[in-house]
């Protein structure tokens, strides 16, 4: 009897290390190959039928399946539900680290990693026909990054809802593969020796920067089906040393002709190419077809228009093909709801409309033209693209309508915006040399071009007149945030007046720059009192329960 005791008191002591082990050895200290698990059953679900499974798990996963089929996360059918609050890494050098698959929906909330992974056919994270991968931090692979690939298969990486969220993807190889409509979404930058993989019919939106050294956007157009789009609201960026990498890269269908692969062509949208050199580049034998695919391509990328949100109140309207439409629409919102941007061609031309006082520039790549009643024409001048428009002000007083309600038929009356005095910027620059002078606005020093070197004693004045308050506001700004490191900023106005919070936060961005203000004592201007916020101050602590900061505050502070 005690023999047979014996042996089951034994059997169940290993029982319940087995069931123990499995969820201790999740959190492996640094990774322990003897104590790393094949597969994490709490994290590991399959099912079939109708059958509900839904697992919820806490904290950090990371496994090593070796040679065998076992993904660290992974959930399979269609009543399939799997939840990871930590990160989570497969070890292997074969296998995947999140998988979705027969309708199954996997969520991690932290970084997914393959660190050993090799196997060419394989990504850090996968999902399959009708079935959702979601991560929201980033993605490392030393082998690809992520993987969508069938009908309705979806992958997206990164958290929306917060502005400080990840969702990077960073490979070895390819950073993003799309196959047979599916969709992936990136909230972040991706990073590869190819950037992007996909088929025609395929869909791909990234918010951020798409880096590669071997080929940014490979287009595989191996169906007849006609084409999805891949969108890049960053830049397209080359960081390779060598000419031989290709910005968009298109292997045509068998036996195809030039119009049968151009049709089946995605729709290609980014917001700049860094290698215009390199740009094109279709897979075959035929140089009559290449040429033409290339040409095609080159005149139909679509060139995202960005521009200023704090300039909304200065553009009035984009005009293109004579329908006029505005946006200030966000990137998260654009990936988020695939909203639509406004693009131009490189063999088309976009008009802005500004309010009286202002001017456009609109980047490096582009010409801009004045029309004249403040509407300016935009042309692209090469394929890189990043046009970014930009309201200036231009000096004068601005006639703003008057908001006042009146009936139909009444005259509408104008008034001229309240104004505050001009300003004046004053840049101290390190000893170390000159620096070049930052755009403030028609700033200018003399009768000089606003190019040239700001030395010690220089100084850049905004153009004298009356300025209305928002352009009081965004002088402060411009010249705070683009001034000079270590500079002094000195501020002379001819009344008492505040900054209000937009103007102290530009200011925290800089904590290298001082700031001066000098203001009249009373209404004479006989007398100036002097205050200085020092280089490094808590300026945020400034701010009073309105958001404003007054100059008489500063004085009770700093004055002298």
């Amino acid at each position: 009897m005690y023999k047979k005791a014996l042996i089951n008191l034994t059997a169940v002591t290993m029982a319940m290390s087995v069931a123990f082990g499995v969820s201790l050895t999740a959190f492996a200290a640094d990774g322990d190959p003897a104590s790393v698990p094949e597969r994490f059953d709490e994290t590991w679900k399959q099912t079939t039928g109708d059958k509900e499974v839904k697992a919820d798990y806490e904290g950090d996963v990371v496994t090593n399946s070796g040679d065998e089929a076992w993904s660290t996360v992974y959930a399979d059918g269609k009543n399939v539900e799997v939840n990871v609050t930590g990160n989570v890494e497969n070890q292997s050098d074969y296998w995947r680290t999140v998988g979705a698959i027969n309708g199954g929906e996997a969520t991690v909330n932290g970084d997914v990693s393959s660190p050993n992974l090799t196997n060419d056919n394989r990504g850090a994270a996968e999902a399959y026909a009708n079935s959702s991968v979601t991560i929201n931090g980033n993605v490392t692979s030393n082998s690809n990054g992520i993987k969508a690939n069938g009908v309705n298969a979806t992958i997206t990486v990164g958290d929306p809802s917060g502005d400080n969220s990840k969702g990077n993807v960073t490979a070895e190889k390819t950073a993003i593969i799309a196959r047979d409509q599916s969709t992936i979404k990136v909230y972040g930058d991706a990073t590869g020796a190819t950037g992007i993989d996909m088929n025609n019919y395929s869909k791909v939106i990234v918010e951020g920067d798409v880096s590669y050294t071997d080929n940014g956007i490979v287009i595989d157009e191996k169906s007849p089906i006609s084409g999805e789009k891949v969108e890049i609201l960053g830049t397209l960026k080359d960081t390779s040393d060598s000419n031989e990498s290709a910005a968009i890269v298109v292997k045509p269908g068998k036996d195809d002709n030039s119009l049968e692969i151009i049709n089946k062509l995605p729709e290609i949208v980014v917001y700049e190419i860094t290698d215009d050199t390199n740009l094109v580049s279709v897979v075959t034998d035929d140089d009559s077809i290449s040429k033409d695919v290339e040409e095609y391509i080159k005149n139909h990328i679509q060139y995202i228009v960005k521009h200023d949100e704090e300039d909304n109140s200065a553009i009035k309207y984009f005009s293109q093909n004579g329908l006029r439409s505005y946006t200030s629409i966000s990137d998260k919102e654009v990936v988020d709801l695939d909203a639509s941007v406004i693009t131009m061609t490189i063999n088309s031309a976009i008009q802005v409309a500004v309010q009286e006082g202002y001017s456009v520039t609109a980047g490096d790549n582009v010409t801009v033209t004045d029309l004249g009643n403040g509407v300016y024409e935009i042309r692209l001048d090469n394929n890189k693209g990043g046009v970014y428009v930009k309201a200036h002000l231009i000096g004068g007083r601005v006639v703003a309508e008057n908001t006042e309600t009146v009936s139909d038929d009444e005259p509408r009356a104008e008034s001229e915006a309240p104004s505050v005095p001009f300003i004046f910027a004053k840049f101290t620059v390190s000893p170390t040399g000159a620096n070049a002078l930052p755009t403030v606005l028609g700033a200018y020093i003399g009768e000089e071009a606003s190019n040239v070197p700001v030395q010690a004693t220089k100084v850049v004045k905004v153009p004298a007149g009356n300025l209305t308050a928002i352009e009081y506001k965004n002088a402060f700004i411009k010249t705070v945030t683009e001034a000079p490191k270590d500079a002094t900023v000195i501020l002379e106005t001819a009344m008492c007046s505040c900054l209000d919070k937009a103007m102290v936060d530009a200011l925290a961005t800089r904590p290298d720059v001082s700031v001066q203000i000098v203001f009249p004592k009373d209404k004479t201007g006989a007398e100036s009192y002097s205050v200085t916020i020092p280089a490094g101050y808590d300026v945020n602590s400034l701010v009073d329960a309105n958001g404003y900061c007054g100059f008489m505050y500063l004085n009770s502070l700093f004055g002298c």
